[in-house]
């Protein structure tokens, strides 16, 4: 059977950046492509424990240091504390500007992740 290949498209989140997707076969191993900066960080649904140590090993092969990463999903994503554990945890890593976040889930991770608090 022949390999899908990786679909990468572009969406407006705010009127400042893109994001970019990536879905299909083989998106794992493109994804050193898509990081813009030295570092990157990961937020997961809680059940892709394994392609998300599988998605750092493959950062880190490609250069990119891993900062860490914050596990959710479902109806507890949604509230305003979970999102505020979520930035802090991204702040504490060390999350910047130039960190590419990478969401492995659904709409409610990307929501959340997407647009991380900056250091005044």
């Amino acid at each position: 059977m022949a390999q899908a290949a990786v679909e990468w498209r572009r969406f407006r989140l705010s009127t400042v950046e893109e994001t970019a997707v990536a879905a299909g076969e083989g998106a794992l191993a493109e994804a050193p492509k898509a990081a813009e900066g030295a570092t990157a960080y990961i937020v997961r649904e809680e059940a892709l424990a394994a392609e998300a140590s599988r998605l750092a090993r493959i950062l880190e092969s490609g250069g990119v240091e891993v900062l860490g990463s914050t596990a959710g999903g479902g109806e507890p994503v949604k509230s305003l504390g979970w999102v505020e554990r979520l930035w802090l945890s991204m702040l504490e890593a060390g999350v910047e500007r130039s960190t590419t976040v990478y969401i492995m889930g659904g709409g409610a991770l990307l929501d959340a992740a997407a647009s991380p608090p900056q250091r005044s």
